[in-house]
């Protein structure tokens, strides 16, 4: 037996985490969410069980031939935005699995999507922080500062640019009549 945690990357499922034997085999699988048993239970949000890979049209039967997968559990992870996911269990004979494997799984997929909101959550909170800091920083830097307005204007859209993580910033002042690049860094638009 062997366990994954698949998630959605745009219109595939990729794994990204497994045991031993599952990560040396799954991690450079990219199933299309439109194929496979991962898919499926993302298409239909909800836990899946497969009893034969010989005779599930879920499944993606070669990959399952490939690595001698004959039944698996899929059980779905989400957050608040939805399924992000699935914990899949995946054994080597047929009929591996019962309906109490799969309320376990379930409550393990509960588990995992919360663990991965509270990550999201620490992250975009550390981000929020970093930018408030950089905002301060730059406000105090441009409050003390003694520049002429164009290098003040670049250490805007520099300070800008690394605040966001943009390929590019600029700055545009009208002008009269016309709107003028007054400053610009990075990789803007062709």
């Amino acid at each position: 037996s062997a366990a994954t945690f698949d998630t959605v990357d745009g219109d595939v499922m990729v794994c990204r985490a497994g045991t031993a034997l599952a990560a040396a085999t799954a991690t450079t699988m990219r199933i299309p969410l439109a194929d496979g048993f991962s898919g499926e239970a993302i298409r239909m949000n909800r836990t899946l069980r497969g009893d034969d890979t010989e005779t599930d049209p879920r499944v993606a039967a070669r990959a399952c031939r490939e690595y001698g997968v004959r039944s698996m559990l899929a059980a779905v992870v989400r957050d608040r935005a939805g399924p992000i996911g699935v914990i899949k269990v995946v054994a080597n004979e047929p009929f591996q699995f019962a309906g109490a494997d799969a309320d376990s799984l379930e409550l393990l997929a509960v588990g995992l999507g919360a663990l991965c909101q509270r990550k999201r959550a620490e992250a975009e909170t550390a981000r929020s922080l970093r930018m408030q800091r950089e905002i301060v920083s730059f406000q105090q830097d441009l409050g003390s500062s003694q520049v002429d307005l164009p290098a003040m204007l670049n250490l805007l859209t520099t300070r800008s640019q690394a605040l966001t993580e943009a390929s590019g910033a600029m700055v545009e002042l009208i002008v009269g009549d016309e709107i003028v690049i007054r400053s610009a860094v990075g990789c803007l638009g062709q």
